[in-house]
């Protein structure tokens, strides 16, 4: 395939560690990022991603040396995860949600040589809870800390912004890595408890901004707009990566706010977003109530949730063209898109049109491609493939030896390449664009003493698309007195907040079936004895 790919110009020898250098040589003076009322050239961006690479060099880091960043979004996440590229290292960005329950599993499976952390996150110290975690694994890498923490010893601050005197001369510092190796490491949960580490190339990643540009036909005269988690492969690729890739700019929220999201479309004349359901269900409701008459986005590519038609529909009565989309993190970004101005009927009522060099099919229980329109598994074979999971089993579970990945969806393809999904035989939710494992959350519940059984499902949800639903078998002995004490207990182990069932049901037992598995499709059959 690599020459297949190669001879289709789907593949290159870019490395992505150059592509801040290289566009801010064509046009230094050109604005990129726009960040809580502070904007930043291209050429602003490149001093400061030099001065943090010099830093790390002289911490010993370079070439191969896995950094995992575990930071909101902020300045310094952009710069370190550039600087990484830039020197040849591996960058794990780790989602700021996360807490102890999954971060141990990733610093074990990473093996980080540094990490960087934030002093704090609204009231949690995550430096703090990162030296417990580094302590309990007996894992001793380089720390550094972004912010004012009044006892943080054994951490170092990260290099702030440069200022006039820095000389930013690249030459000494080492070359990015080869095109084929890995250069990102991204952690996204399957139907197993612990999140599974994805291995991702410059090739994959270059090529996935080219095809997406192409077929939506993006330009440098777009600009784009996020407030998702730049650690999560969506908004890294269409908020930062992209910009950079043509040349545009790109404004940057530390959070969601979609009041504040409206106001700052109309300022900035933003025409582009992507990301989960959540945000363009916020838009349209502030859209349909009369905000902004004047401006509105121009385009939203929604991926990473369940979107529906209706919602498509009711934005492009609003003036918002919404095209849905498919990808995941295993795809460095989407499998399937449509262009811009594509029929409503499509937009509203298809997951995208199969992007060119990619092959997506949906086949039988035995692996023989089904006819255009039949339901089946979605297998996908992509110049934007990762190489692997950091657990060799589990990339020989989903990658068979064609190069087929089967990611656990259902769905059907019609004739002229356009998908639909239709489920999945995965156990996880999606809640906003993040994917857990049901299996996870089921076990932190059953580590509640008053759990006899649990069963985890996601319940519809109609801003974030999913959402936890937990139905509950008690103990003997022990009476339902509202979800406090199990919220309290999950509060406890330090189970990501996002995963804490929103519904509960108590019952009296859990459909199983002959081998005693739960049936999941039966649970709201199930007649309930208390629900909150």
């Amino acid at each position: 395939m690599a020459l297949r790919y190669e001879e289709m110009g789907l593949w290159s020898r870019e490395r992505i560690g150059w592509l801040l250098t290289t566009t801010a040589r064509r046009w230094p003076a050109r604005e990129l990022i726009l960040f809580e009322g502070e904007r930043y050239s291209y050429e602003d961006m490149r001093r400061w991603m030099v001065q943090l690479a010099n830093d790390f060099v002289a911490r010993g880091l370079g070439p191969g040396s896995r950094i995992l960043i575990q930071l909101g979004n902020c300045m310094e996440l952009i710069v370190a995860q550039l600087a990484c590229w830039r020197i040849g290292a591996i960058c794990v960005p780790v989602i700021p949600i996360y807490r102890a329950h999954e971060v141990s599993h990733i610093l074990k499976d990473a093996a980080p040589h540094a990490v960087i952390a934030a002093a704090a996150a609204g009231t949690r110290m995550p430096y703090r809870e990162m030296d417990e975690l580094l302590v309990e694994l007996g894992i001793k890498p380089i720390r550094i800390i972004v912010g004012e923490a009044a006892e943080a010893e054994g951490w170092d601050r990260i290099a702030g912004r440069p200022d006039a005197t820095f000389v930013a001369d690249e030459d000494h510092l080492p070359e990015p890595a080869p095109a084929d190796a890995c250069i990102l490491l991204l952690y996204t949960s399957g139907t197993t408890s612990a999140p599974k580490g994805v291995k991702l190339t410059s090739r994959a990643l270059l090529s996935n901004l080219d095809s997406w540009r192409q077929t939506v036909g993006l330009s440098e005269n777009d600009v784009f707009a996020s407030g998702s988690p730049l650690a999560h492969i969506a908004a890294l690729g269409s908020a930062l990566l992209m910009p950079m890739r043509i040349g545009a700019r790109t404004v940057l929220m530390n959070g969601w706010n979609p009041d504040r999201a409206v106001e700052i479309i109309a300022a900035e004349r933003v025409t582009y977003m992507s990301g989960a359901n959540v945000f363009i269900h916020d838009l349209v409701q502030r859209y349909a109530a009369g905000a902004s008459p004047e401006y509105r986005l121009r385009n939203f590519y929604s991926g990473g949730s369940p979107t529906s038609p209706e919602l498509v529909e009711q934005a492009d009565a609003l003036g918002v063209q919404v095209v849905r989309c498919y990808g995941m993190t295993e795809t460095a970004g989407t499998t399937t898109t449509a262009w811009r101005d594509a029929p409503l009927e499509r937009r509203a009522n298809y997951d995208g049109q199969v992007e060119f060099g990619t092959e997506m099919q949906a086949v039988d229980d035995d692996h023989n491609p089904l006819p255009p329109g039949e339901i089946g598994h979605v297998r996908i074979r992509s110049p934007k493939m990762m190489i692997g999971y950091t657990d060799e089993a589990l990339t020989a579970a989903q990658i068979d030896a064609d190069g087929w990945f089967y990611p656990g969806d259902l769905g059907s393809i019609d004739a002229d390449g356009w998908f639909r999904m239709t489920g999945r035989t995965k156990d996880i939710i999606n809640r906003g664009g993040e994917k857990f494992s049901a299996v996870d959350i089921e076990r932190a519940l059953l580590s509640f003493p008053g759990i006899e059984q649990a069963a985890v499902t996601a319940l519809p949800d109609e801003r974030f698309g999913e959402a936890v639903a937990a139905f509950i078998m008690l103990r003997p002995g022990h009476e339902w007195t509202g979800p406090g004490p199990i919220l309290a207990h999950l509060e406890e182990v330090k189970l990501a907040k996002a995963k804490f069932p929103v519904a509960w049901r108590i019952v009296a037992a859990l459909p199983t079936s002959a081998t005693g598995k739960v049936v999941k499709q039966k649970l709201f059959d199930l007649e309930v004895l208390h629900a909150a």
